[in-house]
């Protein structure tokens, strides 16, 4: 998972001088934060850590599934990564601690 994580953030600056990016960052319910430059970018870290043979809609789909179980709570799958981010943090799945 750090290698995946330093991948997805190698060479973003983080002081706000020329070439920074502002991160987004999530905290899971065992309190794990991860943290990646974009929305998109971020699930691609999800993607990356466990279910790395899924496409992205595939994704979607597990991650929705996975809240209506943890939560009870139903999630619309389309839309922009950052959309979707936030109708899971909605729904309960994570809470976004930064964008």
């Amino acid at each position: 998972m750090a290698i995946a994580q330093e991948m997805l953030t190698a060479g973003v600056r983080r002081d706000g001088g020329v070439g920074s990016r502002r991160s987004v960052a999530i905290r899971w319910p065992d309190g794990r934060v991860q943290r990646a430059g974009s929305w998109r970018e971020l699930l691609d870290l999800i993607r990356m850590e466990q279910w790395y043979s899924m496409n992205e809609a595939a994704l979607r789909k597990q991650l929705q599934f996975r809240t209506h179980v943890w939560t009870g709570n139903h999630v619309r799958i389309w839309g922009t990564a950052r959309r979707f981010m936030h109708r899971l943090a909605q729904a309960g799945l994570f809470e976004i601690v930064s964008e």
